[in-house]
């Protein structure tokens, strides 16, 4: 019962064992089983944002503005978190420490144990690496695989993509190759596209150039680095020039020419 504004008597809500008025939220006490919470209502369970008080009143007790839930009042009691907040061990924090991510359970979990901060929980979600690993496309390695070189990118050691013609590299660029991918040669650090047969690398230009035009296939640009000859001319071996094939019966000693078969000198 209460008194009214009148000096009358009223019963209390159903719900209350004792009451200041008529409405269900003008509890004072509880039956026992239930708990009075912060509205003044008489309720099965603490709503959320409460919790019971362990003195041995059952009333509810407002939870660390933090928590969505919670065992107590302090701000390492709670149990779930407001929106845009994470539960990291009874704590609600805006983000998961490094180490952890936030998952789809309002939780921070443990990243991977290869990974040193992560996206999520694989060994393909690193977004950093512990010391003495390289971080490649989310994922950390012991080494940098072929086709990449290790280069420190944000302070975080990270494989770069070499060079499109190198297969492993020590750095950025065309000069950086240590071996190349297949069809290209390594020369001084530089993998080139092969030379056609009818050229040889210029080291000087770094380049393929012609060779002389009787050679077929030569050494360098004079007419005295053939390797080969052009069709109608016979290869001198100890010059290393390519000189016309004799006419038929002609004497090579006298005309300066040489005796082929198929092209080859004899």
């Amino acid at each position: 019962m209460y008194v009214d504004n009148a000096g009358e008597c009223g019963s209390c809500h159903s719900l209350c064992k004792t009451c200041v008025g008529p409405r269900e939220t003008d509890c004072v006490t509880c039956f026992h089983g239930t708990f009075l919470d912060m509205s003044g209502s008489c309720v099965d369970a603490c709503p959320a944002g409460q919790y019971p008080s362990s003195s041995g009143e059952r009333v509810c007790l407002p939870c660390n503005n933090m928590c969505l839930l919670c065992s107590g009042g302090d701000d390492a009691d709670c149990r779930s978190c407001r929106p845009g907040l994470h539960l990291d061990n009874g704590h609600c924090v805006a983000s998961c420490p490094h180490g952890k991510y936030a998952a789809s359970t309002g939780r921070c979990e443990p990243c991977h144990a290869s990974c040193a901060g992560c996206l999520g929980s694989s060994d393909k979600d690193c977004s950093s690496c512990k010391p003495g690993m390289f971080l490649l496309d989310y994922a950390c390695y012991g080494r940098c695989p072929d086709g990449y070189y290790a280069e420190e990118v944000d302070g975080q050691m990270t494989c770069v993509t070499c060079y499109h013609s190198c297969n492993t590299c020590s750095g950025d660029g065309p000069n950086k190759c240590l071996s190349c991918q297949s069809d290209f040669i390594l020369r001084e650090h530089i993998c080139y596209e092969p030379c056609s047969d009818s050229e040889y690398f210029n080291r000087f230009k770094q380049m393929c150039a012609r060779c002389h035009s009787n050679c077929a296939t030569c050494s360098g640009p004079s007419e005295s680095s053939c390797t080969s000859c052009s069709d109608g001319y016979g290869l001198d071996g100890p010059r290393s020039r390519c000189v016309p094939c004799c006419p038929h019966h002609d004497d090579p000693t006298m005309h300066g020419c040489c005796t082929c078969d198929h092209q080859h000198s004899t």
